[in-house]
């Protein structure tokens, strides 16, 4: 548990800054097994903002498939490729429309699932995962040394602004 807490603690605080909130009150976890409090209105304000509820013109989170380029306009969302067949130890850049993505956000991607068989059909991982005004570009590398990628990757991603 205080690993998981300290986990979420700069996941807090960077949603925290995120929202420009200038003073909030946080009662950071100690080491015994006390209260570990967050303001509830920083809550709420992280869970509108998570849900697109307080951001107007921004939906919460987007599914989309498809080959590169994709459109997919949200905080948080799902994408899948087609089907990708990347030699061995190669990179392939998945791009992702967003018009909520500027030069400066942080973004976080990550594969969720992969249609072929991992080894026979390579192992496929996000090795960078980049914002810039617009677009999100998620680099899926194969890093098996010879077996080429054969299947679509679904791709997680979540931007913080």
């Amino acid at each position: 548990m205080k690993r998981f807490v300290a986990f979420l603690i700069p996941i807090a605080a960077a949603l925290i800054l995120s929202l420009g909130i200038a003073e909030c009150q946080v009662t950071i976890p100690r080491v015994d097994p006390g209260p570990r409090l967050i303001d509830g209105a920083i809550i709420n304000q992280l869970i509108d903002r998570l849900s697109g509820s307080g951001s107007p013109g921004f939906p919460a989170s987007c599914s989309v498939t498809g080959a590169s380029p994709q459109t997919c306009n949200g905080y948080r969302g799902t994408v899948t490729t087609g089907t990708l067949t990347t030699a061995g130890v190669t990179n392939a850049a998945f791009t992702i429309n967003n018009n909520i993505v500027t030069a400066t956000s942080i973004v976080s991607c990550d594969i969720s699932g992969y249609t072929g068989t991992l080894v026979t059909n390579g192992i496929p991982v996000v090795t960078t995962c980049v914002a810039s005004a617009g677009v999100l570009t998620a680099n899926v590398t194969n890093v098996h040394a010879s077996n080429a990628l054969n299947g679509a990757v679904t791709i997680n991603f979540i931007v913080f602004n």
